[in-house]
């Protein structure tokens, strides 16, 4: 068990999926991404399904959007069972360093 918490803003971000279904019973995907400190929501991406290339665009356009020195952490790389095909870099695939 890993009990490092969050420092400050963009210290630790978590992501999850959420699954519902509509009105007429057609399930939906919802991808919520948060930042562990602030607690605010920097994204929440909706589909019908979503693919891991879709979670990494997500990540890498928050990535982006913050400026931050990042790296996707090896656990999701291995989620991905290609992580090549979705372009993510060997830099990438390493764990962070805290």
């Amino acid at each position: 068990m890993n009990d490092r918490r969050a420092q400050h803003k963009d210290h630790v971000w978590s992501y999850d999926f959420v699954t519902d279904r509509t009105e007429d019973r057609r399930q939906i995907q919802l991808l919520v991404v948060i930042d562990e400190f602030t607690r605010e929501c920097l994204a929440i991406e909706v589909a019908r399904s979503i693919s891991a290339r879709q979670v990494v665009e997500v990540l890498r356009y928050l990535f982006a959007d913050s400026s931050l020195d990042y790296q996707i952490p090896a656990a999701f790389a291995a989620r991905c069972t290609s992580a090549g095909a979705y372009g993510l870099t060997p830099d990438e695939q390493r764990p962070h360093a805290p």
